[in-house]
């Protein structure tokens, strides 16, 4: 497993430069992804967990939650994305907080703001159950989306009211839990292409149709922008049993692909990172 690295501080100097462009390619995508076991959790001893992470806002969220479990795991959620973010951006020397500064935009997407808010990093959280996952880029949208394949659902009711013809023929082809699995395979292509595409579900999933490759790749036909293929690429993830897991991103080139940094994150790492981190300004 991977481990944070701890820079080197040296003293801020008038002519030493700080860029605030995040530590990554523009030809990655990094992916995080924390499988937790909500049960027996305590979302007062998950607040202490990560100290400083989560907002007055996000904390009051947390405990107006009903159930226990869905409050560990929206805590655990806004946690996997403030250490993500922090892991990829760059030290800055007037930026002490523990957390990166986040503000809702229309239709409720959340942006970094404040001393990162030029940064150029995009990014998208999902969960599914006890399944988190977050996707991160440098200047292109990105969308994911991760599903637990044991949820309940009606696979051929929701196919036949939000799949296309060619989506719906490919389903019943398939039978038992094959075709199981390939329902969540459309569905999480749908809501990754949407979320990275941005713009509501309710009313659009039928007019979306995927058409998986013998290559692996996938292609997009999409009622609203004839041009969705070449804007768009996607990468279908079998990382974490028992779930079904799609990345959608933006396309700089119309054959480019990029890398994906998979990460798979415990949550005693999670922790351990969250009470050990210290920022640290570092100059080259």
């Amino acid at each position: 497993m991977r481990r944070w690295s701890s820079a080197i501080s040296r003293p801020i100097s008038p002519t030493c430069a700080v860029t605030r462009e995040p530590a990554m390619s523009p030809n990655t995508v990094a992916v995080w992804l924390l499988n937790l076991d909500t049960g027996g959790s305590d979302r007062y001893a998950a607040l202490l967990r990560f100290p400083g992470l989560l907002s007055d806002a996000e904390q009051a969220h947390a405990l107006a939650y009903r159930h226990e479990g869905a409050s560990v795991l929206y805590i655990h959620g806004r946690a996997l994305l403030q250490l993500m973010l922090r892991h990829h951006l760059p030290p800055l020397p007037e930026f002490s907080a523990p957390r990166c500064a986040l503000r809702i935009e229309k239709g409720g997407k959340p942006v970094l703001t404040g001393a990162f808010a030029d940064s150029g990093l995009e990014f998208n959280i999902s969960h599914s159950g006890n399944h988190l996952a977050c996707a991160l880029a440098w200047r292109r949208q990105v969308g994911i989306d991760i599903e637990a394949l044991g949820r309940a659902t009606n696979c051929e009711d929701v196919a036949a009211r939000h799949y296309s013809p060619f989506e719906q023929a490919d389903l019943m082809r398939l039978e038992g839990e094959a075709r199981r699995e390939r329902f969540f395979y459309y569905w999480t292509l749908k809501e990754a292409y949407l979320k990275a595409r941005g713009g509501s579900i309710a009313g659009q999933l039928d007019e979306i149709s995927f058409v998986p490759m013998s290559d692996g790749t996938v292609l997009v036909q999409d009622a609203f922008d004839k041009d969705a293929d070449a804007h768009w690429g996607f990468t279908v993830l079998n990382a974490l049993p028992g779930c079904q897991l799609a990345l959608c991103w933006e396309r700089q080139s119309s054959c480019f692909t990029p890398a994906v940094a998979l990460r798979i994150i415990d949550v005693a790492e999670l922790g351990a990172q969250a009470q050990s981190f210290a920022p640290q300004a570092v100059c080259q």
